[in-house]
This record gives structure tokens, sequence and C-alpha cells, in this order.
């Protein structure tokens, strides 16, 4: 198991580290495949050894039958190579988020929970001299505010509801403060749409109301001081955040014409689309070894760009594994309210990404990180889902043994 172990924290750090603006990332960029393949490798080997710790169902079903459809996609593809390429690292990825990452997690819940907890403080605590200092070590802004908006604010602010008075709690509240601080300074409006979604969930869910309705009064009132007071840094806002230097009166002004690129795409290729990850009137330029920058339009959703690639008919078993995927993140968001729990820190992370991912094509790019992350998160949730069912469905029944007295 401590191999494993090592090889996820592998994995995790070296996609991360490709997806940063730090020295060697080039290198890292062809890294990352390697230490996949590896680390899968192993998790086929360890989860053919421990067969008992590990079960499948549906979910694991529709993820299958999502891969083949994938690879399938190469015979109406527009470049079939890079469409194998891109089906086969998919699936390794998918592989071993079912088997690997499932595996470390289900050996300790908890220890798994606080490890995800504390990565997530840490990064602010790591990110935040760094970018004092001028140095971008997330990347560009939007990956910025994605990896905090989807995977750090909403971990930090579930730890915080769940702590208990002290230094720690004190530590964990200065953190959040300066997540949300630099989730406002990337400016990406995507990221601050899904942590605000993903705290909504959680003050809902966690049965805060009081919280919710008066920190959505806060801002409210924020905004309104911002309108009266200082009218030029609204401007500013309005102008940089909200219509991103595009028409006015549109929010969507920068997102409508990728979205109807898309569209115009999915009608020319409606049922079976044009491969999956790859671009009709761009790919067709790709050779094999060579780097895919530049060969691919902006899509601006997953969603969208999942249909473009694999057509209406290749989508059904992507829309089952999202489907099954939900349900896991509702109960996860059902189980708020009892305390903390790996169940609950997933899917508030999943909720942010579910949202994030309707206005950025993130979800089904094996080599980006949010998509390793994501997927890893994915399965484990599932796992803890089906495991805390026989706990639940007992308290259902009395309940209902309740009722009818």
């Amino acid at each position: 198991m401590r191999l494993l172990v090592v090889m996820l924290v592998l994995v995790v750090v070296v996609f991360f580290w490709s997806g940063m603006d730090v020295p060697l990332k080039e290198r890292m960029e062809t890294l990352r495949w390697i230490a996949l393949g590896l680390a899968t490798l192993v998790a086929i080997v360890m989860s053919l050894r421990r067969r008992a710790a590990l079960s499948f169902g549906r979910l694991h079903l529709w993820a299958g039958l999502s891969v083949a459809t994938a690879l399938l996609s190469y015979l109406v593809s527009a470049n079939a190579e890079l469409t194998l390429l891109k089906s086969v690292a998919f699936g390794t990825l998918l592989v071993f988020a079912a088997t690997g990452a499932r595996l470390v997690a289900a050996a300790s819940p908890e220890g798994f929970r606080r490890v995800v907890s504390a990565v997530a403080e840490a990064t602010v605590w790591l990110m935040t001299p760094a970018y004092a200092a001028g140095i971008p070590v997330l990347g560009h802004q939007n990956s910025m505010g994605a990896i905090i908006g989807v995977l750090v604010l909403p971990v930090i602010l579930l730890d915080i509801l769940h702590a208990r008075p002290g230094r720690a709690r004190l530590r964990k509240i200065v953190a959040l403060g300066l997540a949300a601080g630099w989730l406002t300074f990337s400016l990406a409006r995507a990221a601050l749409l899904a942590a605000g979604l993903a705290v909504a969930a959680v003050l809902f869910f966690s049965r805060r109301y009081r919280l919710l309705v008066g920190g959505t009064a806060v801002v409210a009132v924020v905004v309104l001081l911002a309108v009266v007071v200082a009218p030029e840094l609204w401007e500013a806002v309005l102008e940089n955040v909200v219509f991103k230097d595009q028409v006015r009166g549109n929010v969507l002004s920068s997102r409508v014409p990728v979205w109807e690129r898309s569209l115009q795409a999915i009608e020319q290729e409606p049922w079976f689309g044009s491969g999956f990850g790859v671009t009709r009137g761009l790919s067709e330029w790709w050779r094999f070894s060579a780097s895919t920058e530049g060969l691919e339009f902006e899509r601006g959703s997953s969603y969208l760009a999942l249909v473009e690639g694999v057509g209406v008919m290749g989508t059904i078993p992507f829309a089952l594994l999202l489907a099954a995927i939900a349900r896991a993140v509702v109960h996860g968001l059902r189980t708020l309210a009892r305390g903390p729990s790996l169940s609950a820190t997933i899917a508030v992370a999943l909720v942010a990404a579910l949202g994030h991912a309707a206005f950025e094509a993130w979800l089904f790019s094996p080599g980006y990180h949010l998509c390793l992350m994501f997927w890893m998160l994915a399965f484990i949730l599932a796992d803890q889902w089906h495991a805390e069912a026989p706990a639940t469905v007992p308290r259902m029944a009395a309940r209902a043994v309740h009722a009818r007295r």
C-alpha cells in the first residue's frame, strides 16, 4: 500500500507541476504520462491482490462504456491518431482513479480527508508569498482561480464550520480570507461562480440558513456601497470581471461566440461528432509527438466540447456516468449536517467542479490537473456513498415506522 500511496502522490505532484508556471514545466508535461502509466500498472496489480477491497457497479460500467465510446469515435475523427491517444490517456486516468485512488482512500477515509483538508490550506499559505513576490506558481489567472474556487476555498470553508474554537480554527479563517482574496484577484468568472455555488451548497446542506442569508445580505450591501461610494471602482469591476471588455448588458458576451461555434460544429456532425478530443478544421494538422497547442478552438464548456467530439449518440454513456456522480454528490451533501466526513469534503469540491466545467472545457481533458482530481474524487465519493448506505437504510426504516405510529 505504501508504494501505491507514493505513486498517487507522484502522479498528483507531476500533473500539477506540469500546469504551474515553474521551472521544468515542459519536462513534467511528458513525465506526467509516464508517471500515470506506471501508477496505473501498480494500481491494477494491487487491486488484483486486494479484490475484496474493491467492488464495481453501474458507475464503473458507465465509465467503461464512456471510454469505449471515446475510442470508437476514431472511426469518424478528424485525426484518428490524436483521438486514439487522448482516449487511451483518458481511459488510463479512469482506470487509475477506479483502482489506485480508491484503494488509498479506502485504507483510511478519515486520514484521506485530513490530507485533502491540509493540502487545501497549505496551498493558500504556499501560494500567498509566491504571488506577493510576483511569481504566478499556479499558472495563469484562470488556472489559479479554478484551483482555488474548486479545490481550496470550499474545502477550507467546510473545515471551519466543523472546527472547534481555537487557534486552528482562527488559522483556517485567515486562510479562507486569503483564498477569497486571491480568487477575486484572479478575475476568473467561472471560478467565482463555482466557488459561490459550492459555498451556497455548504451553508444550505449544513443547515446554516442564517449564515447563508446573512452572507448574501453582506455581499449585496458591499456591492451597493461600491456603486454609491466608489463608482469608478465598480465600473472597473464591471469592465474587467463581469463583461470582460465585451458588450455591456450581456454577461455571457465573451462566451456566446465560443458556444455558437461549438453548436455549429455539432449541427454539422450531430450524431457521432468529429472525434474525442479533436477539433475539425485544426486537429488535422497534428502529427504524432507534436504539441497540440494552437490546434484547438476555445470551447467554453466541457459539456459542449464532449457533444462536439462524440456526438449525441456518444454522449449517452457519459451522461449516465455524470448522472451517477451527481447522485453521489447529492448524498455527500446530505451528510454535511452530521459533521466532518470524506463524503462531504469531496461533495462540495465536486459541486464547484461540475459548475466550473460548464464554462471551461477541462472535464474530459486527461492532461489537465483538475481533470485528474475530479475523476479520482468522483470514484472515491461513490465508494463512500455505498459504504454509508447500510447505515443510512436502518435510519430511514426507523423514521418510516415512527411516522406510521
